[in-house]
């Protein structure tokens, strides 16, 4: 059997490093590849973007010659949407599509944005909520030169998910599992919204933490990730 690709997308200031620990504990069948965009990490001198759908163009654009073999695609929170605007776009242009989406930390897209913008807040402002949200090292949070760094690209990526705009389209073929942090400001409400955006079944799931609730759990988020996609192949051979 061909190894399965799983594209990693990332979440709101993360780079693909992010990604690292489920690399190190896939196991052989399953290549997990994390993708990263403009801005960051080994591509920091590249312009960032702050649309989704440029950043989905982007993410097609490094990963189009994969997709004619078996992948799945996972995202944490901002990479949750990208993931389902990537999904829609490859159906859309009549690619094959994703064998599954595994989606964490993030509501079902039509769920209406919350009042608080973030890119727009000032410094001190971001800074105490990013605190608050955990997930971003204190070296960072605690250093005004990495600060000046770091601070562009979280704004930027926090513009592009809170200028998304929702539309109504046809659902999905692709079945999803969704997880959310027990401790995170997203309710069983919001988390089966993700029910609404495909026929194929939605799996809504909670692990214990906040937000960044996949720092304590790669090993089983990776396992799960695995588990299903094999048996979704054993189905299709």
């Amino acid at each position: 059997m061909d190894k399965i690709k799983l594209f990693c997308l990332p979440f709101a200031g993360g780079s693909k490093s992010a990604y690292h620990p489920f690399i190190r504990m896939a196991p052989e069948y399953l290549e997990v590849i994390p993708v990263e965009l403009p801005g960051r990490g080994s591509r920091y001198r590249e312009q960032l973007l702050s649309d989704v759908h440029s950043m989905v163009d982007d993410i097609l654009q490094q990963i189009h010659h994969h997709l004619h073999k078996p992948y799945a695609l996972y995202g944490h929170s901002m990479g949750a949407l990208l993931s389902f605007v990537f999904a829609h776009r490859v159906a859309e242009q009549g690619k094959n599509q994703p064998l599954h989406l595994f989606l964490t930390g993030r509501e079902g897209p039509s769920v209406p944005p919350r009042e608080k913008i973030y890119h727009l807040l000032d410094t001190d402002e971001l800074v105490s909520e990013l605190r608050e949200m955990g997930g971003i090292p204190r070296e960072i949070l605690d250093d005004s030169k990495l600060l000046d760094i770091f601070l562009p690209i979280i704004r930027a990526d926090f513009k592009a998910t809170e200028t998304f705009l929702y539309t109504e389209r046809k659902k999905l073929d692709i079945p999803v599992t969704v997880i959310t942090g027990s401790e995170e400001n997203i309710s069983e409400e919001r988390a089966e919204a993700w029910k609404n955006e495909t026929m194929a079944g939605a799996d809504i799931r909670k692990l214990p933490g906040n937000h960044f609730f996949i720092f304590n759990y790669p090993a089983e988020i990776i396992e799960m990730i695995a588990r299903t996609v094999c048996a979704k192949m054993n189905v299709l051979s």
